[in-house]
């Protein structure tokens, strides 16, 4: 069992992470009770910044960051916090299936992009079928509109994905010995720039007293903290796109979540496109030495 555990330690702590994430949703609906959106996004972070320092303090571990990287830091603890104020403002201007197709298409094709040029990780046959078999299970869970037209809305997803994609190319630069104190300071930022947008956009700041939204906003913070602990220890030393395929899990762990709790059942497109996705995610973990034919025939000879 420990060495099953150890060779697929990466996927389980992303497989883990995609749960989490896949709870965001429906904490989410019952945070709306009480907190404007960009009140509750500033609050979460508020929350999990004290919470980590308090955890930190009790380890007494530094808060001087190890790394150098600068570009990597810079989009770790400044882009990366911008995906959810980006997905926000793109749902409010175009359809959510939309939204998470575009989301969830640019990060793909972002740590496709950098995992090639950036960190020469191979294009190979099963990276190109589990690419194919999320992208067929992504299209059955969101049903995007097939006319999408470059509006705001548009463009604000795709940037949410961009970040998306460059958050989790940070993570695997930067590594995981470093993560709490990470953590730490992109929480922080991410407060700051939440109470910003907060007092921009939201009118409502705190609507009415609810225990379930506390409760609700006590659980977000945790699993918030888990899920980058996980997404930083699972994107470590492992592959960035089959890494960002894996963690899209979260998909298909909403679906069942907001089944259990929400009472939305899936439709039959969508349990497709949940079959899918998990197969592309078996797929990841086939060895992936084997080229792609070579296309030299069609070279002059």
């Amino acid at each position: 069992m420990s060495q099953f555990i150890l060779k697929f330690q990466n996927p389980l702590f992303l497989l883990g992470s995609g749960f989490l994430l896949g709870t965001f949703g429906i904490l989410v609906r019952y945070m709306d009770v009480a907190f404007g959106p960009m009140t509750q996004t500033a609050l979460r972070f508020a929350i999990a910044t004290v919470m980590i320092w308090g955890f930190m303090c009790i380890r007494k571990i530094p808060f001087r960051l190890k790394s150098q990287n600068k570009q990597a830091l810079f989009i770790f603890m400044i882009l990366a916090p911008l995906v959810p104020v980006f997905f926000t403002l793109a749902v409010l201007e175009i359809k959510v299936t939309n939204t998470l197709f575009l989301l969830y298409g640019a990060s793909l094709g972002t740590t496709l992009i950098m995992g090639r040029l950036v960190l020469k990780e191979p294009f190979t046959k099963n990276r190109l079928f589990a690419f194919m078999c999320f992208m067929i299970g992504l299209v059955l869970i969101a049903k995007p509109d097939t006319a999408l037209i470059l509006t705001a809305g548009i463009l604000f997803a795709l940037l949410s994905g961009l970040f998306d994609g460059l958050g989790h190319f940070s993570r695997r630069v930067l590594g995981s010995d470093d993560v709490w104190t990470l953590l730490f300071w992109q929480s922080v930022c991410a407060t700051l720039m939440g109470l910003a947008l907060a007092l921009g956009f939201d009118s409502v700041f705190f609507k009415t007293h609810d225990l379930a939204a506390y409760i609700a906003t006590g659980m977000f913070c945790i699993f918030m903290i888990l899920a980058g602990l996980f997404m930083s220890y699972g994107f470590n030393n492992f592959d960035l796109n089959f890494g960002t395929i894996i963690l899209s899990s979260e998909l298909g762990f909403a679906l069942l979540l907001s089944a259990a709790f929400l009472n939305e059942w899936p439709t039959p497109a969508e349990l497709l496109g949940g079959i899918f996705i998990f197969m592309a995610i078996i797929l990841t973990q086939f060895k992936h030495t084997v080229s792609l034919p070579s296309f030299s025939w069609l070279r002059r000879r």
